[in-house]
């Protein structure tokens, strides 16, 4: 990855194959450690976000909110610059994990009635993720506008679809727009 230019990689813990599986502590923060170095052998800049799905995997662990510090905390050990939790809303939950965190630490939102990006900063979350919740919402939109299509016939829901010219700036000035999000370490 660094040889190809990228500035940062990304390293989870869950979710193997399919499976609703967690990989072990040790193996994920031997993973940090080997492209933190990979990194500084190589004298190249890298941002390096670890992942836990601890609290996503609940249901599969003896003490959810206990290892979710646990493996926080052994990632940010291991070299990561930011720690993305997966599977949590809930204000208290998420206070407290900033709380206990040695370091910045983003939430994945997956809820409509989660927080708000400004509460969420009141909080002290670092960054937030929306996964590939604006993607299956506007594939959610598409589902219902053919369907609408299929029923009717008829063509009425191009009238709020953006211009071709709308489209290529969304895309091609996408490099001018997009700022990434800062982290305070």
């Amino acid at each position: 990855a660094l040889s190809i230019g990228c500035k940062g990689v990304f390293i989870s813990d869950g979710g193997r194959d399919g499976l609703h599986q967690i990989l072990a502590i040790m193996e994920v923060a031997n993973r940090l450690k080997s492209a933190r170095l990979a990194a500084l052998e190589a004298k190249a800049p890298l941002f390096l976000v670890a992942r836990t799905d601890a609290l996503l995997l609940a249901s599969i662990l003896a003490n959810p909110f206990e290892e979710t510090i646990e493996r926080v905390n052994a990632y940010f050990n291991a070299g990561a610059d930011l720690v993305l939790i997966e599977g949590v809303q809930n204000r208290d939950v998420v206070a407290q994990l900033v709380q206990k965190s040695n370091g910045p630490i983003a939430i994945s939102v997956v809820h409509p009635k989660a927080p708000t990006m400004q509460e969420y900063r009141d909080m002290g979350v670092a960054a937030l993720s929306v996964g590939t919740g604006l993607q299956r919402s506007a594939l959610s939109d598409m589902a219902r506008k053919a369907e609408v299509l299929q029923t009717s016939g008829q063509f009425i829901h191009l009238d709020d679809a953006m211009t071709e010219n709308e489209l290529s700036d969304l895309f091609v000035g996408a490099h001018n727009t997009i700022k990434p999000v800062a982290v305070n370490s």
